[in-house]
This record gives C-alpha cells, sequence and structure tokens, in this order.
C-alpha cells in the first residue's frame, strides 16, 4: 500500500498497483567461482548459479555453454572454464 502511493506521489504517469513484488538474492560460492554444470546424481539437470554480480556480463557464455551441454552432452566451456562442477 505504501509503495502505491509513493509511486503515485512520484511518478503519477505510472499505474501505483504493484503487480509483482520479489526479492533477489546473490548467490556466492566459498571460492567465489560459479557453480556451472550437470548434477552429478542427475545428470540430466544442469545447474547455472553462483555468479553473484558478474552474471551478466557471462549471460551470453553460460547460455551457450548450457545449449551446447543440453544439445551435444558436451561443451568446451564446461571443460576449460574456471568453474566448480555440482556436488
Amino acid at each position: 500500500v505504501e509503495l502505491g502511493r509513493a509511486v503515485a506521489r512520484f511518478l503519477p504517469a505510472l499505474d501505483p498497483d504493484v503487480v509483482r513484488a520479489g526479492a533477489y538474492p546473490d548467490y556466492f560460492t566459498a571460492s567465489t567461482m560459479p557453480v556451472l554444470g550437470p548434477l552429478p546424481a542427475h545428470p540430466r539437470v544442469v545447474v547455472a548459479t553462483g555468479f553473484s554480480d558478474k552474471g551478466f556480463k557471462y549471460a551470453p557464455a553460460v547460455g551457450q555453454a548450457v545449449a551446447e551441454f543440453v544439445t551435444r552432452g558436451d561443451s568446451d566451456l564446461l571443460r576449460e572454464a574456471p568453474v566448480e562442477l555440482p556436488g
């Protein structure tokens, strides 16, 4: 309710009704390296997390690596990049 009032007051051209709200935490690993690759217990599940503040910069390469892994079963990036493997 307070957010809607603030929007109506300071941004009158916007609809003040909240459509969606959420919390989006940053995930970090102890080593600060992202976790990228298949889960050992479920090899058809690919994990791509722990990028913290680098996620947007790495998104194109990560998307390509995950797509390669899903379609070919392998990815040069997953073999060569300094990332942690799940597990």
